[in-house]
């Protein structure tokens, strides 16, 4: 199996979430968007629903997004722990 057939049977997910500031003195994330490509199902998470995202992560065997390593993943971690 090459990466590709790999890649294929996981499911993928985009992430981009929106917050007040950089890192790490951002003290608010508003929201998130995550696309899941398997579904093509696009979910929207708003400051009254923000707490759910990180369960909803939990479904994705790969997330990626633009600066995620950087920005993103750093921010879920000091808000949520994920």
């Amino acid at each position: 199996m090459n990466l590709a057939d790999g890649l294929k049977r996981k499911r993928i997910g985009t992430l981009d979430i929106e917050a007040n500031g950089l890192f790490p003195e951002v003290d608010t994330v508003w929201c998130a968007v995550v696309k899941d490509h398997d579904s093509g199902d696009i979910k929207e998470f708003t400051p009254d629903t923000i707490h759910l995202l990180p369960d909803y992560l939990t479904k994705f065997a790969c997330l990626v997004g633009h600066n995620c390593i950087g920005y993103d993943f750093p921010v879920l971690k000091k808000f949520f722990g994920y």
